[in-house]
Formats: structure tokens, sequence, C-alpha cells
């Protein structure tokens, strides 16, 4: 299972619609796969009272004032570390599970194959 963390590889800021706020683009190393994006949200969503953030394709985007911006980026780096290890956990779980689910295939093709033998050998065939 190849995982390569994702990782916030730039950021961008633009002057928002008041003095002192911000438009901030947290740019991500790439677009992420399946259910990163949940495990993101829910870990950024855990914390009580932060303004809403928006993922689109490979951007967080949030608008901040200037004295909220070390406190979000710090929330923000978590968030996606926490997201990368909820990530590989659930890939981890789902690929132990579908191998648990081949060996048992395969047990069961086993036991068929050797229920035939035995009932061709009862039938002396």
């Amino acid at each position: 299972m190849d995982f390569e963390d994702i990782m916030v590889s730039d950021v961008q800021v633009e002057p928002g619609a008041s003095g002192d706020s911000y438009r901030f683009a947290f740019m991500l190393s790439r677009v992420p796969e399946r259910f990163w994006p949940e495990r993101f949200n829910s870990a950024y969503n855990s914390q009580t009272g932060l303004r809403r953030i928006e993922l689109n394709e490979n951007a967080l985007r949030i608008a901040l004032a200037e004295a909220e911006v070390g406190a979000y980026t710090e929330t923000v780096r978590q968030a996606v570390a926490k997201a990368n290890a909820d990530y590989r956990a659930e890939m981890t779980r789902r690929v132990t599970e579908q191998q648990q689910r081949l060996d048992s295939e395969q047990e069961r093709r086993a036991h068929a194959e050797s229920l035939r033998l035995k009932a061709k050998q009862a039938l002396g065939i």
C-alpha cells in the first residue's frame, strides 16, 4: 500500500474585504484522493470554535484576521498530519479486510476441491 503524505506545499494570501482580513489558500502537494478530504474535515472540525475552511481540489481556503494567522497555520498543519495518519490507518484496515476476504475465499475453494476429491474417491472415479 503506497501512500505519500499530503503536505502544505505553498500558501497564497490575498487581501480580504475588511482592512484586517486576508484570504488564505494553503496549497496541498496534490489533489487528495478517495476519503482523505473526509479525514481532514473530521480532524479540523474536531476542534470547536474554528472558522469554516473549504477544501477545493488541492487548496484549503479560509479568511483570517492577521492576529489569527499563527494559530490557524498550526491548526491546518495538525489537521493535515492527522488526516494523513487517519487515511493510512483506514487504508491499512481496508487492505487487511480485503486480504482476509481473499484468504477466506481461497480456503473455501481449497476445501471445495478437497470435498470433490473425497467424493470422487468414494465413487471410485
